[in-house]
């Protein structure tokens, strides 16, 4: 099946000096310098429905000195709200913060009864959730019958229903008639809007100047806002992109804490030069890679270290964790290939697979890279303790998967799905085992709905010339992001001679490659290409491929490099 290249369209007339940076910013609907210019004073301004009620009963809570429980999500954007929440709250003057994350593996996801039940014997005053809650119906509903009195704050930016649960306060920017106009915060954007709420609401009653304290500089929780955004695939729109901008330049500035110190050390990511990319496919993953195996705390006490040794030794048990991961999926991934071995005139919209003893903490990013692969919705099962099938699945740019969800929920009548949730590009779900062939059915259908076509197509950002083939622009472009989801790292198109091809790391191709409107030899990778038929191309062959431009560094010494997205020989090109 062959690729299309999708030129995106431009937006309004040249406004930026450099030609190269002119084209990125247009084709992403930039059309003015104030649009990528990231003031903290821009940041959208807190109106969230039930902020009113969320600070009235923290607030509340201090002035009592309450104990506080944090109830976070295991995964990176819950590990990061979590971190932003107990050291926030510390610095706004609570004595007692603790936190707790469910074990993926015999408490399910969120504020679940299992989760109440450990709660218990803490006997907290007020539970606070982050990344999490506005689906936890039963959940909500223990905590009310708490043998302590204990209050209840939901924040969250999943999808809920019509209706909510039963809290003290819930903040969600995707709650029903939610004022807030970007959808687009994670987890740790939620928690950190409340911070500033409760600051400002504090400040309002004079209460750091009559308890003899100063104010908490809550900016420097802006690193792990940051991370957790980039980490989550959010779209970044302009609001995120101050968040992600402002993260950067903190570390950039030698200001970042001891726990992303340690990470970037034991993944050789360099601090001055740290990029969103970097938190998207090192930090995040090692941090993600202790909710996957083992247990979130240790991504949580990694990121709220006070010195770097005790940040290095949890950095190393991510690393490790890391290591085990990557091996767990490349193991899943080669069986779940197996299952699509399919003929190229396959015609399933909406791909299942399902793996016995597939391992629940990695099936999300099988489905991730089974998505890329075959450019379509994907969900990847595996059985449950219960017996039942727990799916992960992944999504492209037009299925909204949790939306398409909701349509095979309603048109089966409750009867296939047991419980699911999610956003757009990802969500998760359980299913009755004897129900999986007519699932599979009717996903496909559904999803075949909102996908009229399965031909895989990549938007580029049209052609580079030779003359910006070079490190100065692949240096112009890295610095200036931030880039990520719905902002796309630049990817350009172009007709290339492989004048030089080897494989590395038994799946990888290196290649050396010169265009073919002229020019030297430049240094090209493409990860996991082996599958592909045109990856056994000899050399001198003319490929037509979609990169993006890289730094390679290497013992001390800088050489550009493309990294190949795509290639082909015959690939059809829409202007």
């Amino acid at each position: 099946m062959k690729t299309t290249y999708r030129d995106r369209e431009k937006v309004g007339n040249q406004f930026h000096p450099n030609p190269v940076l002119d084209n990125i910013y247009r084709r992403r609907g930039v059309s003015s310098l104030k649009d990528i210019s990231y003031p903290m004073a821009n940041m959208i301004k807190p109106n969230f429905k039930g902020m009113e009620d969320a600070v009235s009963v923290i607030v509340e809570s201090l002035k009592k000195d309450d104990r506080i429980m944090v109830v976070a999500d295991y995964d990176c954007d819950g590990a990061t709200s979590c971190a932003i929440a107990v050291e926030g709250l510390r610095m706004l003057g609570f004595s007692d913060v603790r936190f707790m994350v469910p074990d993926r593996f015999t408490m399910g996801y969120g504020l679940s009864p299992a989760v109440v039940d450990f709660l218990e014997p803490h006997k907290p005053d007020l539970v606070v959730t982050v990344d999490n809650g506005i689906s936890a119906f039963e959940g909500c509903e223990a905590v009310k019958n708490l043998s302590h009195p204990t209050k209840l704050v939901v924040t969250d930016h999943h999808l809920g229903g019509e209706s909510n649960p039963t809290a003290d306060a819930i903040v969600n920017p995707n709650q029903k008639d939610c004022p807030f106009p970007s959808k687009a915060l994670a987890g740790c954007g939620m928690i950190f809007y409340t911070l500033l709420s409760i600051n400002s609401k504090l400040k309002e009653e004079n209460w750091y100047s009559l308890n003899n304290k100063t104010e908490p500089d809550l900016k420097k929780l802006i690193d792990l806002l940051a991370l957790g955004t980039v980490a989550d695939v959010v779209p970044l729109d302009y609001n995120n992109r101050i968040f992600v901008w402002h993260g950067i330049n903190r570390i950039r500035k030698g200001l970042a804490r001891p726990g992303i110190q340690a990470l970037a050390d034991i993944s050789k990511v360099d601090l001055n030069n740290i990029t969103s990319t970097d938190f998207g496919f090192a930090l995040g993953p090692r941090i993600n890679s202790a909710g996957r195996l083992e247990d979130m705390t240790i991504g949580i006490n990694c990121l709220l270290a006070e010195t770097y040794e005790e940040a290095m030794t949890y950095a190393q048990e991510l690393e490790d964790l890391n290591i085990r991961r990557k091996e767990l999926t490349a193991e899943i991934s080669h069986d779940a290939y197996k299952q699509l071995d399919l003929p190229e005139d396959m015609k399933e919209h909406g791909l299942c697979v399902f793996g016995e003893d597939f391992n629940e903490g990695v099936i999300g990013i099988v489905a991730s890279r089974l998505k890329e692969n075959y450019h379509r919705p994907v969900i990847v099962f595996t059985r449950a303790e219960d017996g039942s099938f727990k799916g992960s699945g992944r999504s492209v740019d037009g299925v909204h998967l949790r939306d398409v969800l909701i349509d095979v929920d309603r048109r089966t009548e409750g009867r296939i799905l047991m419980k699911f949730g999610g956003h757009a590009m990802a969500a998760g779900m359980s299913l009755r085992s004897e129900l999986f062939e007519e699932f599979k059915t009717v996903f496909d259908e559904e999803v075949k709905k909102y996908l009229p076509s399965i031909e895989p197509a990549i938007d580029t950002d049209g052609i580079l010339e030779s003359e910006y083939l070079n490190l100065e622009t692949a240096y112009l472009i890295e610095n200036s992001g931030p880039w990520g989801q719905h902002f796309q790292k630049p990817l350009f198109r172009g007709d290339f001679v492989i004048t030089e091809r080897r494989v590395v790391g038994g799946r990888h191709l290196k290649m050396k490659v010169r265009p073919v409107s002229g020019g030297f030899p430049i240094d090209a990778i493409c990860f996991f290409c082996l599958d592909s038929e045109d990856a056994l191309m000899p050399e001198n062959t003319v490929i037509r491929m979609a990169y993006e431009l890289s730094i390679n560094k290497f013992r001390g010494n800088e050489t550009l490099q493309l990294m190949v997205k795509d290639f082909d020989v015959n690939t059809q090109i829409i202007n």
